[in-house]
């Protein structure tokens, strides 16, 4: 049975994960669309028997693609479960949005979304990294079509 398998049966039996299990499947997610590809026929291709000239042949022309390293895990999520610890350890947060950069979880927020915008109420993160946290967070309301908010997102900003 393939790691990536072995995972999702840990998820389905137990709905929680290892450290070593929820970092393999946060990179999983994270590797981009042409190494999920990969992945996903590296860990299948002994049950497809797939010869590897026919795996590359799929994986052609995907090299292109953008490498998403920077994200917003919001609450409603269910991916956010998996780093309740990290949540609660480095920001004393039980529920928020988790601000990753390169990988890495550097800051949360909470916010309260109402008509198009996310009006920010609370803010903990690492004030070496504040202005790559600001930025994720202003392109992931970007992406979702709402707009920041708050005297404490204000706050941030003219830091």
């Amino acid at each position: 049975m393939s790691k990536f398998n072995e995972i999702l049966k840990n998820i389905n039996s137990s709905n929680s994960l290892s450290r070593e299990e929820s970092t393999f499947a946060f990179n999983f997610i994270l590797e981009g669309k042409a190494e999920v590809i990969s992945a996903c026929i590296q860990l299948e291709a002994e049950a497809a028997e797939l010869p590897l000239d026919e795996q590359a042949d799929l994986l052609e022309g995907l090299g292109g693609l953008r490498k998403c390293r920077d994200l917003v895990i919001p609450p409603s999520d269910n991916l956010i479960h998996y780093f309740g610890g990290i949540l609660r350890e480095r920001f004393s947060f039980g529920s928020a949005y988790m601000v990753f950069h390169n990988e890495e979880a550097i800051a949360a927020f909470k916010a309260n979304t109402r008509d198009g915008t996310r009006e920010v109420t609370d803010f903990v993160g690492d004030s070496d990294l504040e202005k790559e946290a600001l930025r994720v967070m202003k392109e992931f309301a970007w992406e979702h079509d709402t707009k920041l908010t708050g005297k404490l997102y204000e706050k941030l900003r003219s830091r």
